[in-house]
């Protein structure tokens, strides 16, 4: 399987704005508008759905990029 890494910027969390630090998703809202998410976030604030059309999880690596692990 090919490894596919987020290409953009990562700060802080859509949502609430916590530093985006060891995991995040790429992920739609319960609102519609897809964002940047932390886990707490993505808990509250989304179906937590992985998969096309859904969202994607990404793991930060030990080199600072982020690793697609998830959707």
């Amino acid at each position: 399987m090919k490894q596919v890494y987020w290409l953009s910027a990562v700060n802080g969390c859509d949502i609430c704005g916590t530093p985006l630090t060891t995991e995040m998703c790429d992920i739609k809202t319960h609102q519609g508008p897809w964002g940047l998410l932390c886990m707490p976030c993505v808990k509250n604030h989304t179906t937590g759905k992985l998969g096309t059309g859904l969202g994607q999880k990404y793991a930060k690596q030990a080199d600072g990029r982020w690793l697609k692990v998830a959707g």
